[in-house]
Order: structure tokens, then sequence, then C-alpha cells
């Protein structure tokens, strides 16, 4: 009942074809997999044991020589699928996006310039369905609201960058996080139609490594900036689909997750 059955099914379907594909994987020796457990998620190298990061780094900065010299890393049968399934569905997740759900983009664009036209047209305005029509009753959450917390977590987060040995520039993470914006929109509608969830965790990985070539700490910063602005702010849009749905103020459940999120911070070891 959360998700469509769809979604549900071809998780199954997807399961059982990545759980013999993996076999065929392993079974093959495709990439020297047969050397290592099928499915597991540790590195190793070309002795079979786990890859020491230590060997080919010098003051936290890769080292090409010491890499040929060591071992290039090697990965299970499983992580194979994994990796190449998690690079695979930025493609086909935006085909399916634009395909299926380019209506519901365009319709959110064009309210979202109405608004910034119009500061006091309400959000429910455009849709005539009973349950919007009950909420207009309610003061709605004012954008500067958003984007004080928007300003305040950029800042907190480049002052860190740049006080802290993080070896890690400031521009690089503003980088990841123009992309994660620019994605956020086909990644909750996708998330809102299918219940799958997308983010930039492997694709900021990859963003890390391009921006910053040679550090191996780099990439870590930018998965987590890139991993954490999509995962916020899809958790925090289905916590108001589920607020609107349960006939809650918007500005209560605004300051109800706000508080949750600082409680949750505070009581964490």
């Amino acid at each position: 009942m959360v998700v469509p059955f769809y979604t549900v099914a071809n998780r199954y379907l997807g399961t059982i074809v990545a759980a013999i594909t993996m076999l065929i994987v392993f079974y093959t020796n495709y990439k020297f997999a047969a050397y290592m457990p099928p499915n597991t998620s540790n590195v190793y190298d070309r002795f079979g044991e786990e890859y020491n990061v230590s060997q080919v780094l010098v003051n936290g900065k890769f080292d090409q020589e010491l890499y040929k010299a060591y071992s290039p890393p090697y990965i299970s049968a499983g992580q194979l699928m994994y990796q190449s399934a998690a690079y695979a569905v930025y493609t086909f997740g935006f085909v399916y996006v634009f395909l299926n759900e380019w209506k519901v983009i365009k319709e959110a664009l064009i309210g979202f310039y109405k608004n910034l036209k119009d500061r006091k047209m309400s959000n429910y305005d455009r849709y005539k369905d009973p349950l919007s029509v009950m909420m207009r009753q309610y003061p709605e959450v004012p954008d500067w609201w958003f984007l004080i917390i928007l300003v305040l977590s950029i800042v907190i987060g480049c002052i860190a960058m740049r006080c802290y040995p993080t070896t890690t520039p400031v521009w690089a993470i503003i980088v990841v996080w123009l992309v994660s914006m620019a994605l956020i929109i086909p990644f909750i509608v996708l998330y809102a139609s299918t219940g799958y969830f997308m983010s930039m965790n492997n694709l900021a990985t990859i963003l890390g490594g391009y921006l910053v070539p040679g550090n191996g700490i780099a990439p870590i910063f930018t998965r987590v900036f890139g991993y954490g602005l999509d995962d916020q702010s899809e958790t925090f849009v289905g916590d108001q689909k589920l607020a609107h749905y349960a006939k809650l103020p918007p500005r209560a459940g605004f300051r109800a997750i706000c508080a949750a999120g600082r409680a949750i911070k505070t009581i964490k070891p």
C-alpha cells in the first residue's frame, strides 16, 4: 500500500535476475571474481588480502608508481553487480522520469515561476481536489524559512570544510551542491511515483574524483554532502506530503520536522 505494486514486483524480479547474473559472473571468473567470496563489499589486492590503501598513498595523495608496484583493487561478483546497477540507474532513471513524468515537472516549474511573480499566491490555488481546498484555511510555510535553512547549512558546511583539515576545496563541495539542486526535482518525482530513492551517492563520488584528482579523501566528502542534500530534501518533502494527507497545518508540520531533526542530532552519541 505504500508503493505501487509494479515497483515491488520489479524489485523482486530484479533481485532474482541479479542473483543469477552474480552467479554467472562468479563461475565464469569475470574480472577475477572467482578468487573472492561471491557477495562481499570488501576490496582485495592481487594477493587475495584486503586492500591496504596506505600502500598507494603519500601524505594522503594517490601515488601512481606505488599503485603499479602494489596492486589494482579487485571486487566481488556481488559488488560488481551493485556498482554496475548503481551507475546505470542514473541513465534509466532519467529516461523514465522525462518520458513518463515530464508533465509533473513542467507543472512544478510553472507553479514555481508563478509563485515568484505573485508572492501572495497559494500553492493550493492550482488544485481543486477536496483536500487542497480544505488545506487553504491554513497559512503556508513562507519560502524564506526554507531559504534561511539553506543559507545557514551552506555557510556552516563551507566553514567546516575550510577550517578543518579535510584536504577538500570548498569549490568542489559547491559544485556538488549545485548538481544536487539541479537533480533534486527528477529524484523526488521518481521517489514519489515509484518509491525508489535515487541520490547523488555514487555520482557525487565520481564528481569528487574528477574535480580533485589524486585525492582519496575528497570523494568521501563530496559523497557525504551530495547524498546528504538529496536524502534530507526527499525525506523532508515526504514528511510534508504525509502531513498534508493527515490534514496537519503546514507550519506546524514544518516546526515539528525541524524540532525532531534537532532532537535526533542532540541524542546521537
